[in-house]
């Protein structure tokens, strides 16, 4: 095997085959011109393995899941849950695992259905091809393809390997999916420059790419990963997929948490030994401490948030492949598209029916222009392969007799149709616009035919580069009447013709792109266009569209001394390649931005990949797009992105009112338990009635507030920063006096109980009705963390009097119910002590209310 690798190395390494000619190229892969035999083919398949690429797939459903038990957060649930076990409290035990157990459901159902919904997605790739083996054409699978083969090219083909071209005739690529071009390339077969450009070196076809026209030989020089598919998925397994911004936002809160719960739970455990309590005592102080900390809820709210939102998203016809995902679409502050596809329809229509004088033509007049370019076209219907024809055939289709037919040629630019009409035979002739003027004699002015004189000819040329200069596609449009019968036509026909005009022809920007990006601009989000398009069409397509930008960049410009610069620029980005594109994301992501990358060709798919969200344009967009990409647009319409980043950005408000009612609630568990222990007071509430508290009290709560609808105009809002935490700072301000009063509230009340001589079990159902009615009428102050509670619709659009009312009965049936009194070793209160206590802990919304007021100007 070792010595097959060193072939293998001394047949492909570092070749620059677009630089030698078809000649070198077939010997230095010791082929021929009649291709490898069969035998040969055989020993080449062995070295060189199979033309087929295998592309990594993202985490498995159950990977995602297991991937979970790795969170600090759990993992001191874990503890607890041992801890409890150890000590007998088997119930305390069971409800911690449940826990657990629920929110590892969440997160496996999501992670399967996104799965599942990806796992129809199949590979671009060519099922067979024909080569010459021996001299006979031979079909063969297209993974059997090898360096050497030579390969038969035509219309409709899907090129399977890399292809260095030995003969061309007529042939022209589509290439978009590689470099993002709309127009169809034609091919040629001459030896290029070394500093050839990837999207223009004619000599060469690539795998993924579609023969449109023409047909043609080409010398197979790659084959699996070694060819241009092949090194892009190369490349797609080397790219690191990073944490979303939420992942990232809950990891460095969780390490914070996991830290001041470890030291707090040293300090307690140490304190409790101090003052003589037993070690089992001790440890379930330390046990109750760490389920008070922690937010179980946490994990179950954000997937559950989550899930809603890519359902929610799914019913908009966009699919998410990774849930975190969904939120991310909301911190977004760069998004980066390709063109072709993206903005426009990847679909060339007739834009323009011009005279020989520049005028635009009346849809009458333009007839007879569309009637010769249909008669000069190699396919007249509307499913013809060759993008231009397809357009005209679209407008017009000529029933004209057709003698004969001139089928397009790159050695004279044009094509031409020998016709029988009304009024006698004529040649009508379509091509190059150079070309055609250039085989013209006269010219259609008006009905008047008139000689095309030199200063004539400037003034159509001028007009040309007018019309190519907006992005447009234009061909020339010329007749000659003949006196003479005729049954065929050859290129000696071609001359002294009437010019009658120009078509020209575009990849129109998709309906309503233009409103659709004014939105994301105003959302706060910089818009980039990169593709790899020509300079000027690209230009063309960003003011017919309003995108703002002050230069247009080529992607040789993009070397590391200049880079920095050019990603602060608004700008364009044309003939980039896809290092190009993988260069740019990777700059703007080091700049401190969450980049979103929109794309649908295999081109984009490394950039896909390494984005912060990478967006796969449409179920027509290439395979190892979507495979790349973390949400895909079903109906290929950006505007759906506009609902993403609504939906995004909701989501993240209201995991963030989520979590700041989990903290302030917990906080003021820990804080309460600090107190007690040290002022010499019983543990004030066992581990199973803090769990209670925070799973089916807060837990209808902080459901519900993820859930919720009233955060506003959210697309007015600006994108956060990428480091910006979870809860900043303006926000903990007001958490610490909000947790303050949540555990001197809790303390008022056990002290009250304890020292007037009641017994333990219904002091602790004091301190637990006195916490968890703070955390209940909390949930008003956390439907909006920067709006007064009176500026919003305090049940509109959320489920927020029916967890008030839940949530109450809940405490109150633990409280009052026998079977909830053995569970959780509580006792009745007298009912006048227990309204009290409801009603007082109110209080916690006018002093939220006034730190709202007292800190609005920092969150303004």
């Amino acid at each position: 095997m070792q010595n097959q690798n060193k072939k293998e190395d001394k047949l492909l390494d570092g070749v620059i085959w677009h630089s030698l000619s078809a000649l070198e190229a077939i010997n230095h892969l010791k082929s021929s011109p009649t291709g490898l035999s069969e035998e040969e083919a055989r020993k080449r398949l062995l070295v060189f393995g199979p033309n087929k690429t295998d592309i990594k797939e993202r985490q498995s459903a159950l990977e995602v899941t297991l991937r979970e038990l790795k969170s600090p957060l759990i993992l001191i649930l874990l503890f607890a849950a041992l801890i409890s076990l150890i000590l007998g409290k088997l119930i305390d035990t069971l409800v911690i695992l449940g826990v657990l157990l629920v929110d590892f459901s969440i997160n496996f159902l999501e992670a399967y259905k996104s799965d599942k919904a990806i796992s129809e997605i199949k590979k671009l790739g060519a099922d067979f091809c024909t080569v010459l083996r021996g001299g006979r054409k031979k079909i063969i699978p297209a993974e059997r393809l090898v360096p050497g083969d030579i390969i038969l090219l035509r219309a409709g083909d899907r090129v399977p390997a890399d292809v260095r071209l030995i003969k061309s005739e007529f042939l022209e690529v589509d290439q978009s999916l590689l470099t993002g071009e709309s127009y169809p390339v034609e091919k040629k077969t001459a030896p290029l420059s070394e500093e050839t450009a990837f999207a223009d070196r004619e000599n060469m076809v690539y795998s993924g790419s579609l023969i449109t026209a023409g047909n043609g030989e080409g010398l197979v020089v790659a084959t699996g990963k070694e060819a241009f598919f092949g090194q892009l998925s190369y490349k797609l397994r080397n790219v690191v997929e990073e944490l979303t911004p939420l992942e990232r936002r809950i990891r460095n809160f969780s390490k914070i948490l996991v830290l001041v719960v470890l030291g707090a739970m040293l300090f307690l455990t140490m304190v409790a030994l101090y003052r003589g309590i037993k070690i089992s005592e001790a440890l379930l102080f330390a046990v109750a401490l760490s389920v008070s900390a922690i937010p179980e809820g946490l994990p179950a709210i954000t997937s559950i948030a989550l899930a809603v939102g890519a359902r929610k998203m799914a019913k908009e016809k966009a699919i998410i492949r990774r849930l975190a995902s969904v939120e991310t679409l909301g911190q977004v502050q760069r998004l980066a598209f390709d063109k072709t596809g993206t903005l426009t329809q990847n679909q060339l229509f007739l834009s323009g029916v011009y005279d020989a004088n520049g005028n635009s033509l009346s849809s009458l007049k333009a007839r007879e222009l569309l009637s010769i370019a249909s008669n000069a076209s190699e396919e007249r219907d509307k499913e013809a392969q060759e993008p231009i024809e397809r357009a005209i055939s679209h407008r017009f289709i000529s029933k004209e007799k057709r003698l004969d037919l001139l089928a397009f040629r790159s050695d004279i630019l044009m094509s031409a149709g020998l016709i029988a009409g009304k009024d006698g035979l004529f040649i009508a002739v379509k091509g190059s616009p150079e070309q055609v003027l250039a085989n013209s004699n006269f010219y259609l002015d008006g009905n008047k035919k008139r000689f095309l004189s030199l200063k004539k000819r400037r003034e159509c040329l001028a007009f040309l580069e007018e019309l190519s200069s907006k992005g447009q596609r234009v061909i020339g449009v010329a007749k000659k009447e003949l006196r003479t019968e005729k049954r065929s036509i050859d290129v000696t026909d071609l001359n002294n013709l009437l010019f009658l005009g120009f078509l020209t022809f575009y990849d129109p920007p998709k309906k309503g792109v233009s409103a659709v990006l004014r939105k994301i601009e105003e959302a706060g989000i910089t818009v980039t266009m990169i593709t790899g398009d020509h300079r000027l069409t690209a230009h063309a397509i960003a003011d017919e569209v309003g995108l703002k930008h002050e230069i247009v960049y080529l992607g040789k410009d993009l070397f590391r001394e200049n880079l920095k610069k050019i990603v602060e620029d608004s700008a364009i980005f044309a003939r980039v390649t896809p290092d190009d594109k993988l260069t740019l994301t990777k700059a703007w992501q080091e700049a401190g931005e969450v980049v979103a990358v929109c794309g649908d060709g295999i081109n984009d798919a490394p950039a896909l990949k390494q984005a912060d969200i990478g967006i796969a344009m449409g179920l027509n967009s290439a395979s190892v797009a979507r495979q790349a990409a973390d949400l895909i647009l079903l109906d290929n319409d950006l505007s759906t992105f506009v609902a993403a980043i609504r939906e995004g950005r909701t989501i993240y408000k209201n995991i963030q009112k989520a979590v700041f009612f989990l903290v302030t609630s917990n906080a003021g568990e820990v804080l309460t338990m600090i107190i007690a222990l040290l002022l010499g007071l019983p543990l004030p509430l066992t581990a199973l009635q803090v769990l209670w508290i925070n799973l089916v009290t807060d837990g209808t709560a902080d459901v519900t507030l993820a859930l919720d609808s009233s955060s506003g105009d959210v697309l007015k809002d600006r994108p956060l920063p990428r480091g910006e935490p979870l809860i900043p700072s303006y926000y903990l301000k007001r958490l610490l006096p909000i947790t303050l009063f949540m555990a001197l509230f809790a303390l008022f009340f056990q002290a009250l109980y304890y020292f007037s001589g009641k017994d333990l079990s219904e002091a602790r159902s004091a301190v637990f009705l006195a916490m968890a009615s703070t955390h209940i009428w909390n949930i008003f102050n956390c439907r909006s963390l920067d709006r007064s509670l009176f500026e919003t619709n305090l049940f509109k659009g959320s489920f927020t009097f029916y967890s008030f009312v839940s949530s109450l009965a809940l405490a109150v049936i633990t409280i009052y119910h026998p079977l909830f009194n053995r569970i959780f070793e509580t006792s009745p209160l007298p009912l006048s002590e227990a309204i009290i206590i409801l009603i007082s802990a109110s209080l916690i919304i006018p002093i939220s209310e006034a730190l709202k007021l007292a800190f609005r100007k920092e969150v303004l």
